[in-house]
């Protein structure tokens, strides 16, 4: 019986893990699912009902992943955007030392080594290319998801800042779609070549105009995009527990959409899944209830810590 295991650095566990394994539990029950986190309590509840092995690593430890992806063979690698070099490493390393047959490992949008972000997941491209374990590098825009981080101003003041122009276009994905798609791969790898040179996106582009917009429609109240100084949205992911170095990483993803060089929206991923990805207008309106909208008091969707993000 095949195992998949899907490992993480941090402490949210509500994107592209959480739907992967959702979608294998529900759709294959012959395979069987492992998850590494640093914090196992942290991620119970959005286990809850579903057939996974919980195991807990401490990435200041390297040698604890191999209780992580001992008895598995293909791995969902979630590299963190801090200190991703490092700890890619010790997924890679680790995997080659127990036998990982596959890995699917999940990038950023961009491969200008001038972005600090794209530099350092070039470096993990690299990394698996020279492992000689089979893997796929999935090059990914912003996750819907991410906008539950805006949780709190939207539902208490009606109002979600970006470092952006409202009417700066950007190419996204959300992570059930993803979750779909990456729970096929690692259930059966090979029958799934050609995904390391392919930009996964929804099949059009969006603004924080328009998301507010969405918003406003599905919560019944007006709400306000404003523009973030640079140096806010900086020290606000700092107070939250990130280093400056990828705080300012994530700000060089911001200018390039300012910069109107963001990835263009494509039908590859649409291909792959059958139909077309849900949009920003979709996903909002059935998140609703996240954002104090319509059930406001009996949401349930998984959501990332208030006071931290790794």
């Amino acid at each position: 019986m095949r195992r998949v295991a899907v490992s993480g650095a941090t402490k949210n566990f509500f994107k592209v893990g959480h739907t992967t394994l959702r979608t294998l539990a529900a759709q294959r029950p012959d395979i069987k699912l492992r998850l590494g986190v640093p914090d196992a309590q942290d991620a119970k509840l959005a286990c809850d009902g579903m057939p996974v092995e919980l195991v807990e690593w401490d990435p200041a430890r390297p040698e604890t992943l191999a209780d992580v992806l001992a008895d598995c063979q293909s791995l969902l690698m979630v590299p963190p955007i801090q200190n991703r070099v490092q700890v890619a490493r010790s997924y890679v390393d680790t995997a080659r030392a127990v036998g990982i047959d596959y890995i699917c490992c999940l990038g950023v949008q961009h491969h200008d080594p001038r972005l600090t972000l794209a530099q350092e997941a070039n470096a993990v491209k690299q990394m698996l290319a020279d492992s000689g374990i089979a893997h796929h590098t999935l090059h990914l825009p912003v996750f819907l998801e991410n906008l539950l981080y805006q949780v709190p101003s939207i539902a208490t003041r009606r109002e979600f800042a970006y470092p952006v122009d409202p009417d700066a276009k950007f190419s996204y994905v959300n992570c059930w779609d993803l979750g779909e798609v990456c729970a096929q791969v690692l259930a059966a790898p090979t029958a799934h070549p050609g995904f390391a040179d392919t930009h996964w996106t929804a099949t059009r582009q969006t603004t924080c105009r328009e998301l507010a917009q969405f918003f406003s429609e599905a919560v019944g109240e007006p709400v306000t995009f404003r523009r973030q100084p640079a140096e806010d949205f900086v020290q606000g992911l700092v107070r939250k527990g990130m280093s400056e170095h990828a705080a300012r990483g994530v700000l060089q993803l911001w200018d390039e959409v300012n910069a109107g060089n963001d990835l263009p929206p494509n039908p590859a991923f649409a291909g792959i899944l059958g139909r077309e990805p849900e949009t920003a207008q979709e996903w909002i309106t059935s998140h609703a209830c996240c954002f104090g909208g319509p059930g406001a008091a009996l949401c349930t969707h998984p959501k990332p810590p208030q006071h931290h993000m790794l």
